[in-house]
């Protein structure tokens, strides 16, 4: 899953604390990183 984070933040330009925001926030990032609701 850190792979999954480390593409997610290289495509957005996400700083770590950004990232984790999205990562809660939106439903796509959830989804592309196989976390469940």
């Amino acid at each position: 899953m850190m792979l999954k984070v480390l593409v997610l933040r290289r495509i957005y330009d996400l700083s770590d604390d950004a990232a984790e925001f999205q990562i809660t926030d939106r439903l796509s990032f959830h989804h592309f990183l196989g976390l469940e609701l």
